[in-house]
């Protein structure tokens, strides 16, 4: 039905009323066979009565007005079939999934770099469209058959296919989700697998800072990618994953890894505007923990820092130059330590995206072992074991706080007994010092007391003290000239402390003669008058000789006040300048 041709409008029937008066009645014959989709040649009736029918008209004008009216009769009723098949054609067909086969099958043909694939399900829906007997396809994923592989094996079923191509979209760090086909009657986003891996392994770098663990960090990571790992069946061919299974791992572990930091968690510096060097990455390195679980990390960064630095869009490396550096330092350290991660990016034609990466697998030679697909089961059960294991980190930082706490109050112990102790000392320290005070006062009122009758030897002992406690010069004639200095004074001391020391007359003498002790009328010749003669007599020379010695020591005073004052400034003069 899909070839036929429409002839006639509404406003026709006139116009092909007047073409049939031309005719003869073969060539009328001729035009109602091309209208009616019949076999003439087995409807031999129908055929013979038509033809009779225009043999015997004689009337030229009734009998294009019949067959006029016979002609719209019928394009009219082939209208209305067509558009019943248009749109309940499965009303008149045996398989109710079969399309309408007036409308083109069409496939996408996916295209990533120089790969070109197709997915199974759209090929296999296309094969049962086409009126191919197949099974559908159901699962999990969407996996995919080469360009190459399908033009070989089914050249014979894809005669009425028409395959339109879909390149593969790519922001920077994010790929475009693509429209999967109905997967159990339900429609979904999906993307490839290698474009999750590496959003996976961003996401865990940057945003859970999993090398930023003390303990089990980069262990954690290794542990996490298989579950990718095990996504891929025994093809070489790539594959998508529905987008909800990188929702709900992000869901599921961003909260429970990010309660497993304690320490601080650092963050890439924003580069200046003069870029950064090989240093500065490696610096970087260590501050997101990657060199302490891979020393290794150390020995790439000149390698990727040589392979950004080419790539570079700018005419300095900028920040966003620094993130793809760590990224692919630390890919190359997983890389290493993980032999079939290295299988699944050759398997995923992911090789080419990390910088400096050497391939081993991309020779040809088949070392690559065999693998089993993984269900969406799977990959919750491999889910599962990952949270055993953040469970296990989840307990030793507890354990670990609970006994950094009991370590933060036995030092708080620790402090209120030392402060303790600390008190009590200050409180003898105190008596001590009030006990030395109490001292010290006693000793002033003692000295006090003392001041009013210190004699001259008390004097002259404290000068000599003063004079023997001045510093000596170590020069020998200084030394000399002091010791000099030092007799003059003790002279000059002396001489005053026996001046102040001469005895004065007695209080109540007179000048008189003393009485007698024993009677002269009594006994002249005795020793007691004897004595009491000499003493009388030495009483009278004791009161010449103390005349004659005051005004002896009145001249010297008179003569040498002068001398001495002089000399004991000179000497206090020449001490000061030696200090």
């Amino acid at each position: 039905m899909q070839n036929f041709r429409f002839f006639f409008q509404d406003n026709e029937f006139e116009k092909t009323r007047a073409k049939y008066e031309q005719m003869s009645g073969d060539v009328i014959f001729k035009d109602l066979k091309k209208l009616t989709p019949i076999s003439w040649d087995k409807n031999e009736d129908e055929t013979m009565r038509l033809a009779n029918f225009v043999t015997h008209a004689n009337d030229s004008r009734q009998k294009s007005i019949i067959f006029a009216q016979l002609a719209v009769l019928s394009v009219n009723s082939i209208r209305a079939v067509e558009r019943v098949w248009d749109y309940r054609g499965e009303m008149f067909v045996l398989h109710g999934s079969i399309r309408n086969n007036r409308k083109k099958i069409t496939v996408r043909v996916f295209e990533d770099g120089k790969e070109r694939f197709v997915m199974n399900k759209e090929l296999v829906d296309a094969f049962i469209a086409s009126g191919f007997p197949c099974s559908p396809i159901g699962g999990d994923y969407c996996y995919t058959t080469a360009m190459r592989d399908v033009y070989r094996e089914y050249k014979h079923y894809i005669q009425n296919i028409e395959f339109i191509r879909y390149p593969i979209t790519r922001a920077k760090h994010r790929a475009t989700p693509v429209k999967a086909p109905n997967i159990d009657g339900a429609e979904s986003l999906v993307i490839l697998a290698i474009d999750a891996f590496f959003e996976i392994f961003r996401y865990s770098i940057f945003r859970l800072k999993l090398l930023q663990l003390e303990s089990k960090g980069f262990e954690l990571l290794k542990q996490m990618i298989p579950v990718f790992l095990q996504l891929n069946d025994n093809s070489n061919t790539v594959y998508f994953i529905p987008l909800l299974m990188f929702d709900e791992f992000e869901k599921r572990y961003h909260k429970e890894i990010n309660n497993l930091h304690s320490s601080p968690l650092t963050d890439v510096l924003d580069v200046g505007t003069d870029g950064f060097t090989v240093e500065n990455l490696k610096e970087e390195l260590a501050k997101c923990g990657l060199t302490r679980y891979c020393p290794e990390a150390i020995e790439h960064a000149e390698a990727v820092y040589s392979e950004v630095n080419r790539i570079k869009k700018e005419g300095i490396l900028r920040t966003c130059d620094m993130f793809d550096a760590i990224e692919h330092c630390s890919l190359l350290c997983v890389l290493g330590q993980l032999p079939e991660l290295k299988i699944f990016v050759h398997q995923q034609k992911g090789c080419h995206r990390v910088l400096s990466y050497t391939c081993d697998y991309c020779d040809g030679l088949p070392r690559i072992p065999e693998k089993t697909q993984m269900t969406i089961g799977g990959f919750f059960k491999a889910m599962t074991s990952i949270s055993k294991v953040l469970e296990i980190l989840s307990t030793h930082k507890k354990n670990q706080k609970a006994s950094e706490e009991k370590k933060a109050t036995l030092a708080i112990l620790e402090d209120v007994e030392l402060k303790k102790r600390e008190k009590k000392e200050r409180k003898k320290e105190r008596r001590a010092q009030r006990k030395k005070e109490e001292k010290l006062k006693i000793s002033a009122l003692k000295n006090e007391g003392s001041e009013a009758e210190k004699t001259s030897e008390d004097t002259q002992k404290t000068s000599e003290t003063i004079i023997d406690e001045q510093p000596k010069n170590e020069d020998s004639e200084f030394e000399k000239s002091y010791k000099n200095l030092k007799n003059d004074i003790q002279k000059i001391l002396k001489a005053s402390s026996l001046l102040e020391n001469i005895p004065g007359t007695p209080p109540g003498d007179s000048p008189g003669d003393p009485e007698p002790t024993v009677p002269q009328k009594e006994s002249k010749n005795c020793e007691n008058c004897e004595n009491a003669r000499k003493s009388q007599k030495s009483a009278k020379n004791w009161q010449a000789e103390k005349q004659g010695m005051q005004l002896r020591i009145q001249e010297f005073q008179a003569e040498n006040d002068e001398n001495q004052r002089m000399m004991i400034q000179q000497l206090l003069d020449e001490l000061d300048k030696n200090q």
